[in-house]
């Protein structure tokens, strides 16, 4: 069976490479954190002393890691990945980062000849361990159908959009509707409790109506408890909000509402949510409004 190095086995990478080995694949790890890699090893990885070692072996190369920093020190650093590629061989990078730090991954990557395919994934933990992730790619067509079969164990849906970073702009697209729906949500739901209105029927009654997304469903529930344990962090959505308002101004794009959402993320954080739910803004919409 192929044999897999993976980078990065914390809060998403390791239910996603556990996918991997279920599957029959031969996955090796690397994380600087010895607990992480501690706790892939008891799900039957392997582990590795240096990258070098890892990128000598595999074939396929995952990277999840927590932003674009890290996966330009782990790609560009020294004694980084790049400098160990193989011709032929292909990185699947999974995290949501820059379009810029993707770039220049992508050019150090291809001074190997080998190839850079971009992946970020929508959906949490919980959808990361039932493999029912949806997986937005681009980069070398060639390489993507190469990686198919070892994407397609990890996934519910599959997304090809073309070459180069078109699946980082998409990914950021997607957390947009993410953020706003939530904060969306939290003002209409404050504006109810405010007048009077029972929490649990207004509820209800969104969960009837047109606006129940497939998002806001898969929160109710837990939203109804009050519960904000963290299926993506507020801190990960406080990230993504820099990217998506980086990326609109690169673009050109007039993103008012993305602008007004990341500052109520920002405040949220800032309140001591960073490793709540990011659905916790709710809370924080409640405090601002006087509850």
């Amino acid at each position: 069976m192929e044999k897999v190095l993976w980078i990065g086995v914390g809060n998403m990478g390791f239910p996603i490479s556990m996918n991997l080995l279920k599957a029959g694949y031969d996955v090796a790890v690397f994380d600087t954190s010895q607990t992480a890699v501690d706790r892939a090893v008891r799900g039957g990885a392997r582990a590795l002393a240096s990258l070098e070692s890892g990128a000598n072996e595999a074939g396929f190369i995952f990277t999840m890691l927590p932003n674009s920093e890290i996966l330009m020190d782990v790609v560009l650093g020294e004694r980084g990945l790049a400098a160990f590629l193989r011709p032929g061989q292909t990185v699947i990078d999974m995290s949501t980062v820059s379009v810029p730090a993707s770039r220049a991954c992508n050019d150090a990557i291809a001074s190997r000849h080998a190839f850079f395919l971009r992946c970020p994934v929508n959906g949490s933990t919980l959808f990361a361990e039932t493999a029912e992730l949806t997986v937005i790619s681009s980069g070398p067509e060639a390489a993507y159908r190469n990686a198919l079969p070892l994407l397609e164990k990890i996934s519910k849906t599959r997304h090809y959009l073309g070459d180069g970073d078109k699946s980082r702009l998409m990914k950021l697209a997607v957390n947009l509707m993410i953020g706003v729906t939530l904060e969306m949500f939290a003002e209409a739901a404050v504006l109810c409790e405010k007048g009077g209105i029972d929490w649990n029927a207004a509820l209800d009654v969104f969960d009837g109506s047109s606006i129940a997304s497939p998002q806001l469903r898969f929160k109710l529930p837990r939203l109804r408890k009050r519960d904000f344990t963290p299926a993506s962090f507020t801190r990960t959505m406080v990230k993504d909000f820099n990217l998506i308002l980086a990326a609109a101004r690169e673009c050109g794009v007039y993103a008012p509402v993305a602008a007004a959402a990341a500052q109520v993320f920002d405040a949220c954080n800032a309140r001591g949510h960073a490793e709540e739910d990011f659905s916790v803004v709710l809370e924080t919409i409640e405090a601002m409004s006087g509850l």
